[in-house]
């Protein structure tokens, strides 16, 4: 039952990852952008990574997506917190 529970929190982390990564992107300030460009570096650098070993026939290397994106989600959480507390 507890699984039922936690799965749309689950779905809905891509989402804000996503929101989170446009919005720091195209923010005004620079410390913030800077730290979305290295957030969406890193994820393109597995997402690359995750295409390359699929390709090769590893059906284990995509997990490395889901492995990151709470990773950079969190990244990014606390990257806007000190930008809106710098405010």
């Amino acid at each position: 039952m507890q699984g039922d529970a936690i799965s749309p929190w689950l779905t809905a982390v891509p989402v804000v990852y996503l929101a989170l990564q446009v919005g720091g992107i195209f923010a005004r300030r620079e410390p913030l952008r800077t730290g979305a460009r290295i957030c969406a570096g890193l994820m393109g650098a597995v997402v690359i990574f995750a295409v390359a070993g699929g390709l090769a026939g590893s059906n284990l290397a995509p997990i490395w997506v889901v492995f990151a994106i709470p990773v950079l989600t969190l990244a990014l959480l606390v990257l806007w917190g000190v930008h809106l507390l710098r405010r």
